[in-house]
């Protein structure tokens, strides 16, 4: 048997090869790394939320979400928040109460689902169900189904209750006043008669937001309106007078920017209105909807580009998500201040160490320890970030204030936490390399585990891995 040379074998491959090899490879040095959030260092929610940008897929686009949303608020845009009803059957609504309530957005769209739902929430809430439940069965036992939310029949009674009432009262109240009502005039009319701290409508009424649903009568809510025009049927809703009116918000804007949950006739009334203004100037999609089959719900922002509803130079982003997922992470990251968590009772905000020694402390502290500065300090005051509570060491001058009794000795235990006991033992070796005295090394505590040293000023200093 003869046997070809192995380096014969490979010339003639690497021939072969040459002809398919790219004359120029680029490397894309420089180019974001694409990792996801490292959770050996515990977990700190900005920087997850942050992670997102360099997760690729959908999760970059939600990190690039954020990003606009920030620029909308930095740049003073009229927020237009649009969702459909279904937001509103989730536990969204309390995410969107929250913004409408802070005065965050300055307009929302949504359909009749978004408004009949609220209220009902009011009267009574909505409950967890399964997707899997047989339509046979719950039809037959009076509940509703919207996803895995059941809603029984009974929510529905009381909301036909209170909206007798309510129409009556705006049919009177119309012509007294010789006035037909648009939908966003009666939407604020069921905002202040409801009169409910849960209620999106409550706040958006309080604040004045205007709530816009170019489809009031698709859903319950019409259904009430054909009952009650039977015995009134001079009873009638202005909907010329509805995008009159949000026509007019659009042109009065100095720059718009839309957050868009779902697709439907609320993405469209709010695209549509800003065609009047030759576009919104940033726009985030958050849905699943593909496009393939000429929907508008599919549409991607380009289509709306091409019909002027977005400006060509508009920042702008879609998320295929369920919204459930992607608006509360998008409000976390980009909507709500950070530390904005209120705990109950007293918290620590910071510790002082006074010292005679004040640069010699904040060098130990900065270069020995590692501790971040803060980004205010000045010649007698000098802090670190430690977390949730500021350490901070200020010359023993400024004690002199104090007209009450103090102990002079002054002893002072500063206690740091560590995230993990291996964390611990890399500090305490750092600290031992830059000739720092351990008093106690890595020791277990019925608390945790603690390496123990003092500082210039013979102040004890505890690191801690709480149990």
């Amino acid at each position: 048997m003869k046997f070809t040379d192995n380096k014969d074998i490979k010339n003639e491959l690497k021939e072969k090869h040459a002809q398919y090899m790219p004359k120029e490879t680029m490397t894309l040095e420089g180019y974001p790394v694409i990792e996801g959030y490292n959770f050996e260092k515990g977990l700190d929610f900005s920087a997850f939320l942050q992670a997102y940008s360099t997760m690729g897929f959908q999760g970059t686009n939600l990190a690039q979400a954020m990003e606009v949303v920030r620029v909308m608020l930095r740049e003073q845009a009229m927020i237009f928040l649009v969702y459909t009803s279904n937001m509103i059957s989730s536990g969204n609504r309390e995410i969107i109460k929250y913004l409408v309530k802070h005065k965050k957005v300055q307009v929302l769209v949504t359909s009749a689902g978004g408004i009949e739902e609220d209220i009902i929430k009011c009267l009574k809430p909505f409950v967890l169900g399964q997707f899997e439940a047989s339509g046979r069965m719950l039809f037959e036992h009076g509940i509703n189904r919207i996803g895995n939310v059941f809603v029984p029949n009974d929510r529905f009674t009381y909301f036909d209750l209170f909206m007798q009432e309510f129409l009556l009262e705006m049919y009177e109240k119309g012509k007294k006043e010789g006035k037909i009502f648009t939908p966003h005039e009666l939407i604020r009319e069921i905002g202040l008669k409801i009169n409910d701290e849960r209620s999106v409508l409550y706040w958006a009424a309080k604040h004045d937001i205007p709530v816009f649903c170019p489809g009031l009568i698709d859903g319950s809510f019409g259904d009430m309106i054909f009952f009650f025009k039977q015995s009134h049927p001079d009873f009638y809703v202005d909907v010329a007078g509805e995008i009159k009116a949000i026509v007019d918000l659009t042109l009065n804007a100095d720059k718009t920017g839309g957050i868009i949950l779902g697709g439907g006739i609320s993405k469209h009334f709010a695209l549509n209105a800003n065609i009047f203004r030759e576009g919104f100037d940033y726009v985030v999609y958050i849905n699943t909807a593909q496009e393939f089959d000429g929907s508008d719900s599919g549409a991607r922002v380009e289509e709306a580009i091409s019909w002027g509803k977005v400006r060509p130079d508009a920042l702008h982003v879609k998320v295929y998500c369920d919204a459930t997922i992607a608006f509360p992470l998008l409000v976390a990251g980009a909507m709500v201040e950070e530390n904005a968590v209120k705990k109950e009772g007293l918290q620590v905000s910071y510790v002082n160490v006074y010292t005679s020694g004040f640069d010699t402390l904040v060098s130990f502290y900065r270069d020995v320890v590692g501790l971040v500065p803060c980004a205010k300090n000045t010649s007698n005051w000098f802090g670190f970030e430690t977390g949730e509570t500021t350490l901070a060491v200020e010359p023993i001058e400024n004690r002199k204030a104090h007209t009450f009794a103090y102990n002079k000795k002054n002893p002072v235990l500063v206690q740091l936490r560590v995230n993990s006991v291996e964390e611990l033992g890399r500090i305490t070796e750092k600290l031992e390399a830059k000739g720092v005295v351990i008093g106690q090394r890595m020791i277990e505590k019925s608390y945790g585990t603690i390496t123990t040293f003092v500082d210039p000023d013979q102040n004890v200093v505890e690191l801690l891995v709480e149990k």
